[in-house]
């Protein structure tokens, strides 16, 4: 994404929001191996989350505003959705634009995390696509809709003790080692779900599960 906006914009000032520190060094890895190709890019990296970033931007009394603001599966891990769309909108730019990603509200992922709500803790609170056009459309914030079709080789999680499937199975189900914290029940009843009609397709020997995501592009 940055390359296409640094081929468009000679000079840029970003701004990387990310919890995570061993995200943030990945992403510093990358950017410094594409350096040639970002020339012109200067990123400031905040260890924070979407709300911390806020509360601090406030409290400082920065009024920067921005060009564009993409938030990528970040709305899981907000207090309160519907308002940070609102106060995302806020700090754009007139004529700014901004790209929000959530799982789509007709994929599997989405009818995973909406059976299994007990995954839900107070990090995570499940959000999809159907949710942020709501948020949307109920404060007057223009947008458009773009459904991107995605499929998830997961016939290694009903593999006994395949250490790629068991994380892939942490990661569906947002819980770190499922397989060894989850009881014998609820792993079954998982798996089984997982590998259903409501979340996969089946073909070719293989379990392809629905990641079926949802790009919400709002303009100023």
């Amino acid at each position: 994404m940055m390359c296409k906006l640094r081929d468009r914009y000679p000079l840029i000032s970003n701004i990387a929001v990310e919890p995570a520190a061993g995200q943030i060094k990945l992403y510093q890895d990358l950017a410094t191996k594409m350096a040639v190709k970002l020339n012109g890019i200067t990123t400031d990296w905040r260890k924070q989350g979407l709300d911390e970033f806020r509360r601090a931007k406030v409290e400082s009394g920065d009024t920067t505003k921005y060009h564009f603001i993409s938030s990528i599966h970040s709305l899981y891990y907000v207090d309160d959705m519907e308002d940070t769309v609102k106060w995302l909108y806020e700090q754009l730019e007139d004529g700014g634009m901004m790209l929000i990603i959530t799982v789509s509200d007709d994929s599997g992922f989405w009818r995973l995390w909406n059976r299994y709500k007990l995954f839900e803790d107070q990090l995570l609170r499940f959000c999809n696509s159907e949710h942020i056009r709501e948020a949307c459309s109920k404060q007057k914030i223009p947008f458009t809709n773009y459904k991107q079709k995605s499929r998830v080789d997961i016939t290694d999680s009903f593999e006994e003790g395949n250490v790629d499937g068991q994380l892939k199975v942490d990661f569906l189900a947002h819980v770190v080692d499922f397989h060894s914290t989850a009881s014998p029940a609820l792993q079954q009843e998982l798996l089984e779900y997982l590998g259903g009609p409501e979340c996969s397709e089946r073909k070719d020997g293989e379990v392809l599960f629905d990641n079926d995501w949802d790009a919400v592009i709002v303009t100023k």
